[in-house]
């Protein structure tokens, strides 16, 4: 009987910051796969895990010691065009996660600007070749419950990951408001 060991690798993590606490982990905040994302964890196989503060994708390496250079399997695909559906041209995959409210507390401990929210929300993204996010606002698609504060979209190109993107998490990072919210 043969055995098969299995090897894993991170793809790359998301962390949240707060400038509020002296860990810079948030207990009052959390990432979540939307619906599409979700999907293609599952077409891709990969593993969602929160670990420490950290949202971490990780996948099974394929061909490990048979020569495949032990590339994780989401990064082995063939280039195909887009779908009409994703919106997004060429070979780009998106990762899209939920910005979710756990403790309204969050809201007074964090300098935010929330005009026109829930209609308008937090809006980070990454330059698909970096792993440094922008933010901006966006409009709610209307769907989405009032516990969402916003939407991280995490574009990775071509069929390689980096190695720096599976060591550095993308940074999701929070002020901390200018008084003390206990007072």
């Amino acid at each position: 009987m043969e055995s098969r060991t299995r090897h894993f690798e991170q793809l790359f993590s998301l962390k949240i910051t707060h400038a509020y606490f002296p860990d810079q982990a948030c207990p009052f905040i959390r990432l979540e796969p939307d619906p599409s994302c979700r999907l293609l964890l599952v077409k891709k196989r990969l593993i969602c895990k929160e670990v420490c503060g950290e949202l971490k994708l990780i996948a099974e390496k394929t061909g490990y010691g048979l020569g495949d250079e032990g590339k994780p399997a989401a990064t082995k695909r063939k280039t195909v065009p887009a779908k009409a559906s994703t919106d997004v041209p060429g070979d780009i995959e998106h990762y899209r996660f939920f910005i979710r409210l756990t403790d309204t507390t969050f809201l007074r401990v964090t300098k935010l600007d929330l005009s026109g929210y829930p209609g308008q929300l937090l809006y980070f993204s990454n330059n698909p070749k970096t792993l440094r996010l922008s933010a901006k606002k966006c409009p709610n698609p209307g769907r989405l419950r009032e516990a969402v504060l916003g939407i991280v979209d995490i574009g990775i190109a071509g069929n390689e990951l980096s190695e720096k993107n599976s060591r550095e998490p993308f940074l999701i990072p929070f002020e901390a408001a200018d008084q003390n919210p206990y007072l």
